[in-house]
């Protein structure tokens, strides 16, 4: 009947105690207004509640799709987002009963059982009990939220670091000390009740006005993320910049000193305007972090005291032994908080936003002086306009000199009796030729050599066919051929082994050699067999014209750590044909995949996993500009059986065209029980990617039985839109051929979605 709200609204918003029956029912008049004509539906109803200010925005938007009852959590009721950590979602929230207004965090998928971490937030929350004050912000309240967990902290107020240097620039060195002794004074009230804070960066550093900082919910960070690395690549790439480089190394749980190490990043960060390490993407993130070293600060911000130039040395050393071991050993360096300090970092907060921050009607127009150039400006234009006249000729004696200096090296290289695969500096050579050291590459037919360009380099030559059937090779190695260069390399049997971390192959052809002769193995062969945790793949091509083809990167864990340490494998435009899979992972543990603009032709999966990762364990994949065409499922798992709670599967697709076989589908589950846990931890995200009409979401093989297409809702996936695609050629053709040319969706850019294949190579079989 008009005029009436519907009973199911008023027992929801009775249950969230927003607004009583005699409340809904006096919106009567401001409903008719805003119906008019039409009928007086519940969303009219809601939307004058948010008129009178009775609900949020938020919480009318929720209850207006449906989720009115996820605004409850525990005994708090959510009232707007805000601005969050990365691996969290944060909101402003209020106690049902008594009104009282708190900050909730919520994960939706902690790595550990949701009950268990909700028993160990509850107990941290016991322990921070005697840190509890005005400007506190610790646990104190944590419950169950479905599949995942809440927990709340005070509604303190303050500005996050990162967001007042987006208006305001990097701070002051002075500022930034007064910044590090407070931290330090927090962090050692933690030290002394044995909690790891966990989640350190300018994001979770919050400035008072009154020049106190805060840094809010300790140890929520370790409870529900104790493992980071390679494998949980899912978050933002600003939710590692701070990480340890041990914690991607082995997994390991925060600490004390990966706290020091966040502290001493996160100093270099508030001194220079930007974080220590760089990242595009999570996975390039994670491999700054754990490989790279930062720049000296001293050299970005010269006048910062040396007292803290010194602890950020410290406590960034790469080696967690030659870290400061407490937070007394660096406040014994940088001193104590002073009043004096706070003052200082109030006044910085005070201070006026720039110019250009300001509205238009508060600049004032400037006056243009007119003035007659003087004689240093007309000499310096002079001067730079004969520099520019002379350029020219400099640049061509500068390239004879360039030209000379190869040259010699190659007939150097040439009068070496030997060519050797790697070069040790160690060696003794009086002669400038190349050092004498055993060939470190055992072929097949004893016709082809390789040779050295420097300590790091192994070059492989291209004028021969290499049949390789052992490898040697170093820690950081890049293997490539002479420039202008691909090497052919053809494998069969047991493959090629990498057995050394952070080795690079560069233009190299893969090609698979059918077994003549002799038996093949039936089932997991592989052309490369990565024993190591980390290598990478650039402008590579993998070929195989065989009835049982390999898998191209076999991954089996590294040899040196555990193979629970995690792997990391990168391809950087490459192209592969025939392959029955990318990457077949065939060990335990954490598993990152990184494929940026490449090709895949009638291949396997580009993942694929022989049993589903456990609740420690996670699987992440990363698609940037990627063509798949034929039977080319993004992720295979093949599985005995499933727990009920499984670690998480992240797979992000930007910008990429999938044309799968209709017998397939972009993600394809073998074993006899129903994939239904596999499909609540996949979490598929990304933007600007297309999927052809024919492809199927999830498609289930049941062992023997006839295989099963799953209900596309019961998998959520973000950034991929099914459309007719066009590509310039067939499948069997040159990568060229692979180019997509037409589509038929909007996307977020006019250039065509896929592998850019001008730069791609396949060799013909």
């Amino acid at each position: 009947m008009r005029g009436e709200p519907s009973t199911n609204l008023i027992n929801l918003l009775a249950r969230l105690r927003l607004a009583t029956a005699a409340q809904v029912q006096s919106m009567a008049p401001r409903v008719r207004r805003l119906a008019g004509d039409l009928g007086d539906f519940e969303s009219v109803w809601v939307d004058a509640l948010a008129q009178c200010r009775l609900l949020t925005p938020f919480q009318a938007a929720e209850i207006n799709a449906g989720r009115g009852d996820t605004l409850l959590h525990g005994p708090y009721v959510l009232a707007q987002p805000i601005g969050q950590p990365h691996f969290a979602a944060c909101y402003s929230a209020r106690h049902a009963e008594t009104r009282r207004l708190v900050r909730m965090y919520i994960v939706s998928h902690p790595q550990t059982n949701s009950a268990a971490a909700a028993r160990t937030l509850t107990q941290l929350a016991e322990t921070l009990a005697l840190l509890r004050g005005p400007g506190a912000a610790v646990i104190e309240e944590a419950g169950i939220s479905g599949e995942g967990v809440w927990a709340i902290c005070p509604a303190v107020e303050g500005t996050s670091a990162v967001d007042w240097m987006v208006e305001n620039g990097r701070f002051s060195p002075q500022v930034v000390l007064s910044i590090a002794r407070a931290m330090l004074e927090r962090l050692a009230d933690l030290e002394r009740l044995g909690v790891v804070h966990g989640d350190l960066s300018a994001h979770n550093l919050w400035l008072q006005a009154s020049g106190q900082l805060v840094l809010p919910m300790p140890g929520l960070r370790g409870v529900v993320r104790p493992s980071e690395g390679y494998g949980f690549g899912d978050l933002q790439p600003e939710a590692y910049d701070t990480l340890a480089p041990e914690r991607i190394a082995a997994g390991t749980p925060p600490s004390t000193t990966t706290d020091l190490y966040a502290c001493g990043c996160l100093w270099w960060h508030l001194l220079t305007g930007r974080p220590p390490f760089a990242g595009g993407n999570s996975l390039a993130k994670l491999k700054a972090v754990h490989t790279a070293r930062a720049t000296d600060v001293r050299h970005l911000a010269p006048e910062v005291p040396e007292v803290l130039a010194q602890a950020i040395d410290h406590c960034m050393a790469r080696d967690p032994l030659e870290r400061p071991q407490s937070t007394s050993e660096v406040a014994k360096l940088i001193g104590l908080p002073t009043r004096s300090g706070a003052n200082l970092l109030a006044e910085s907060l005070r201070q006026q936003a720039p110019l250009w921050h300001r509205s238009p009607g508060a600049r004032r127009r400037p006056r243009i002086r007119r003035a007659r150039p003087r004689a240093t400006t007309v000499l310096a234009t002079a001067t730079v306009l004969l520099l520019i006249a002379l350029w020219p000729a400099w640049r061509r004696g500068g390239a004879q000199h360039a030209t000379d200096a190869p040259a010699t090296h190659s007939a150097a290289l040439k009068a070496a009796p030997t060519s050797v695969a790697t070069s040790d500096s160690s060696a003794p050579n009086s002669g400038g030729a190349p050092a004498h050291v055993d060939p470190s590459i055992a072929l097949a037919s004893a016709t082809a050599v390789a040779e050295t360009s420097g300590p790091e380099d192994l070059v492989l030559p291209a004028d021969t066919t290499l049949r390789l059937g052992e490898l040697e090779l170093r820690t950081g190695q890049l293997v490539r051929g002479r420039p202008g260069q691909r090497p052919l390399v053809r494998l069969a049997a047991e493959g090629l082994t990498v057995n050394r971390e952070n080795v690079i192959f560069e233009g190299i052809d893969f090609v698979w050699e059918s077994e003549t002769g002799q038996a093949k193995r039936a089932r997991g062969a592989a052309m490369l067999v990565v024993a190591a945790q980390t290598v990478e793949f650039r402008g590579c091509s993998f070929s195989a014209n065989d009835d049982d083809p390999p898998a191209a990167v076999t991954w089996i864990g590294s040899e040196e750590n555990s193979p629970a340490t995690g792997g990391e494998i990168t391809l950087r435009d490459c192209a592969l044909s025939g392959v029955t899979a990318v990457v077949d992972c065939q060990a335990p543990g954490d598993l990152a995949v990184d494929v940026h603009n490449s090709l895949c032709v009638a291949g396997g999966p580009m993942v694929r996993l022989h049993e589903a990762p456990q609740p420690t364990q996670s699987v992440t994949i990363a698609l940037n500009h990627v063509t798949a065409r034929g039977d080319s499922a993004v992720l295979e798992c093949r599985y005995d059986r499933l727990e009920e709670q499984l670690g998480p599967i992240a797979i992000t697709a930007d910008d990429s065209a999938i044309d799968g076989n209709p017998r397939g589908g972009l993600l394809l589950f073998t074993g006899s029980q129903r994939p239904d846990a596999l499909l609540r931890a996949i979490r598929w995200s990304g933007a600007g990617s297309i999927v052809t009409e024919r492809t199927a979401v999830a498609v289930w093989r049941n062992g023997g039985k006839r295989q099963q297409t799953l209900p596309e809702d019961e998998l959520e996936i973000a950034g991929l839109v099914r459309s007719q695609v066009e590509f310039a050629g067939s499948a069997d053709g040159p990568p060229s051929a692979s180019r997509v040319v037409r589509w038929q969706v909007p996307l977020r850019s006019s250039d065509p979605p896929g592998a850019d294949t001008n730069g791609l190579f396949l060799p013909r079989l």
